[in-house]
């Protein structure tokens, strides 16, 4: 059972993004619509290579630089 406060959290979050509340059993067959196609086309967009971003933070940038160079295959170009 979900207390006041999560109640209150997820209805107030609906009403901001979507302008509306959604039941629970809403939310959960709208889950179940989703399919395994669904989910890779969402992620071959969200995860292509040239969208990605990411910062490195280490004591040593140029070790790091050189880890992520041997993972992926690709050169860092940016500065350290």
């Amino acid at each position: 059972m979900e207390s006041n406060g999560n109640v209150a959290d997820r209805n107030g979050t609906q009403l901001l993004l979507l302008g509306k509340i959604r039941s629970i059993d809403q939310t959960l067959a709208r889950i179940d619509k989703v399919t395994a196609k669904d989910v890779l086309r969402v992620a071959k967009d969200i995860l292509a290579f040239d969208k990605l971003r990411m910062a490195i933070v280490a004591a040593d940038g140029t070790n790091a630089k050189l880890k992520f160079e041997e993972i992926t295959g690709k050169s860092w170009n940016k500065p350290l």
